[in-house]
C-alpha cells in the first residue's frame, strides 16, 4: 500500500477546492492561477537532498529507512506528486525533506488522504520557467 501526497503553486485563490484541483492536475489540466514548476531545478533539488535516488527521466525512485518513495510530475510541468510506502510513515523525515524542498519552490503540500492542503510558502526559488 501507498500513501500519496501532491505539490503545486498557487499564484492566486481558486474557486476550486484543492481535491477538484488535484483531480484536474492528475489529468494533466491547466488550471488558471497554478504556476509551471521549473521541474530540471527541482529535479536538482531533489538529488542534493537525496544523493542516493535514482533518476528514471518521468520519475525519480529512492529507498531508505525500510521504504520507498517516488516523485514523479505531469507532463504540463504544473505539479510534483509524490507517493511513499506507508512504512516511511513511522519514521517521516525523508517526507519533511521533500516537503521543504518543495516549499523552496512556493509549492504547498496536499494530502489527499485527509483532504489538507497546507500554507504555501510566498518565497519560490527563482526560476525563468515561472
Amino acid at each position: 500500500m501507498s500513501y500519496d501526497l501532491w505539490f503545486w503553486r498557487q499564484t492566486r485563490p481558486s474557486a476550486l477546492s484543492p481535491d477538484a484541483i488535484c483531480q484536474q492536475l492528475a489529468e494533466d489540466k491547466l488550471i488558471d492561477g497554478i504556476a509551471l514548476l521549473p521541474i530540471d531545478e527541482i529535479k536538482a533539488a531533489i538529488v542534493a537532498e537525496f544523493p542516493d535516488i535514482v533518476d528514471g527521466l518521468t520519475s525519480m525512485t529512492w529507498e531508505g529507512n525500510g521504504s520507498y518513495f517516488e516523485v514523479s510530475w505531469s507532463v504540463t510541468a504544473t505539479q510534483v506528486s509524490m507517493t511513499c510506502g506507508y512504512k516511511l510513515l513511522k519514521n517521516p523525515e525523508p517526507l519533511n525533506q521533500m516537503i521543504d524542498v518543495m516549499a523552496g519552490f512556493g509549492c504547498a503540500l496536499y494530502d489527499p488522504q485527509t483532504g489538507e492542503r497546507y500554507t504555501q510558502s510566498d518565497t519560490p526559488k527563482p526560476s525563468g520557467d515561472t
